[in-house]
């Protein structure tokens, strides 16, 4: 109830006078070092992120949809993830909450993450192409 914000770690109850509970403790410690520290194949962040967009569409702004074009892992310890989008400043905290409940579930993650939310750099043409009308 005291840490609202931290809803996804787990919660164990221990014993220092009984000794109960101390080798749970010592079970999850380890599980959550490998989540702390584990790298994600990009392929299924991308497939999880197009699939978090069909069933929940980003939101618009300015009438125009937001897009998430990718997502890459990018650090650990903590997991450390970067979408590129088209409108970064459009997405409310509902939503990238909602981004990382889903990553949470499909990964199993119990541990602190972060996912940076950033505009896609744009191609610039060349010199010697023309843009067509």
């Amino acid at each position: 109830k005291r840490l609202p914000f931290v809803t996804f770690a787990p919660m164990r109850f221990a014993s220092a006078k009984k000794g109960s509970g101390v080798t749970d403790i010592l079970e999850l410690a380890g599980r959550l070092v490998e989540q702390h520290r584990a790298k994600f194949p990009t392929p299924q962040l991308n497939d999880l992120l197009e699939n978090i967009q069909i069933s929940h569409p980003a939101p618009l702004a300015r009438g125009k949809p937001v897009k998430l074009f990718y997502i890459a892992q990018v650090g650990y310890r903590p997991p450390t993830f970067v979408i590129q989008c088209s409108r970064p400043e459009a997405i409310g905290e509902s939503y990238r909450r909602f981004v990382e409940n889903r990553f949470r579930e499909a990964f199993g993650l119990e541990v602190p993450v972060r996912f940076i939310f950033k505009e896609r750099k744009r191609r610039k043409l060349s010199a010697g192409r023309a843009r067509k009308p």
